[in-house]
């Protein structure tokens, strides 16, 4: 509750665990979602885009919990190479 940025690594088998647990606190909207990062079929999304309940073993939850400018200004990309979107 007191840190403004959390990690989570390796989310794996926990993934829908966590995404409920994220959800009751209310930080679903400051949560980004990251899996096979420097691959050709990485993922970069909003968790809230996610429709999966499962993820790889290396995927990461990124949690901001600020309110600096430059996060209100930036949205979190959102990059599906395994699909085809490069945008």
């Amino acid at each position: 509750d007191t840190s403004e940025a959390v990690a989570i690594i390796k989310v794996g088998r926990h993934f829908a665990k966590i995404r409920d647990l994220i959800e009751d606190m209310g930080l679903t909207g400051q949560a980004g979602y990251l899996e096979r990062l420097t691959l050709d079929n990485q993922r970069v999304m909003s968790l809230a885009s996610v429709s999966e309940d499962s993820a790889p073993y290396f995927s990461i939850i990124l949690i901001y919990k600020g309110a600096e400018n430059w996060v209100v200004r930036s949205a979190m990309p959102h990059q599906d190479l395994a699909a085809g979107d490069a945008g």
